[in-house]
């Protein structure tokens, strides 16, 4: 549920606790984070946090061939895909 200026004024914030309390619930949302690069080999999927354009830009000038990239909370009010043009992405939750 989204709470209006919260921490300050001026922000949206989305509380994703609930599904951090159900193992089950969050157990299926990492799967399906890591479901559409399995052709890839990803096998795993990691939940962390940071810029994902500057990830991207960083494994770029370290050579890396990125597979995609997924996301479990995409707010596309955020306009987010738009700074991975050319990136496949994929997102578990749309708020």
């Amino acid at each position: 549920m989204p709470v209006a200026d919260f921490p300050i004024r001026g922000v949206m914030f989305r509380d994703l606790t609930p599904l951090m309390a159900d193992p089950a619930a969050l157990g299926r949302a990492v799967v399906a984070l890591a479901r559409p690069f399995r052709c890839a080999g990803i096998r795993q999927a990691r939940l962390t946090g940071g810029t994902a354009a500057a990830a991207v830009e960083r494994l770029g000038r370290l050579g890396a061939r990125l597979a995609g990239a997924a996301f479990l909370l995409e707010l596309p009010v955020l306009q987010g895909r738009a700074r991975l043009a050319g990136i496949e992405v994929h997102s578990v939750l749309q708020t």
